[in-house]
């Protein structure tokens, strides 16, 4: 985080994650390989993306005495990550962005706030989780997503 001016705060971050299995030679095996274990030593783990980045900024400014107003913003890419426990490539979430921003304007002292804010912009729906469905051919796969974009009126107020 760097604080660019006394209005404007601008933010980044970048991860690098290498988690893998070191010894797993006896995984479940996913339905549509036909066996009953296999080995996914050097697969990467479930939800775990090699690459993430986000950079975003806060800026707020007084308006009057008694009011201030803010804007912020965020942009977040995601690689690809595997959301099958049993490591099926059928479960692969390719990479994605998403953008979220929002404006507020409250008390000078912080007393009061009512904000719009905007999360997953760009509408991406994104797995989170994905396995066979019970009692289906194999490959038949369900799977659990994010929450697709939302427009929030939040209001906040300190006693």
């Amino acid at each position: 985080v760097w604080r660019a001016t006394r209005e404007l705060n601008l933010s980044m971050s970048a991860a690098y994650n290498r988690a893998k299995y070191v010894s797993f030679t006896e995984a479940q095996c996913p339905a549509t390989f036909g066996c009953s274990s296999y080995d996914r030593s050097g697969q990467p783990l479930p939800r775990a993306p090699k690459f993430s980045f986000n950079a975003g900024f806060d800026y707020s400014t007084a308006i009057s005495d008694g009011l201030k107003l803010g804007l912020n913003g965020e942009g977040i890419w995601t690689s690809s990550y595997w959301t099958s426990e049993v490591g099926d490539p059928a479960g692969i979430q390719k990479g994605f962005w998403r953008l979220n921003a929002g404006i507020r304007i409250g008390s000078a002292d912080d007393r009061w706030e009512l904000a719009l804010i905007g999360r997953n912009l760009t509408n991406k729906y994104y797995m989170l989780v994905s396995n066979d469905k019970v009692l289906s051919y194999p490959g038949n796969y369900g799977g659990y997503f994010a929450r697709p974009r939302e427009i929030v009126v939040q209001g906040t107020v300190k006693f």
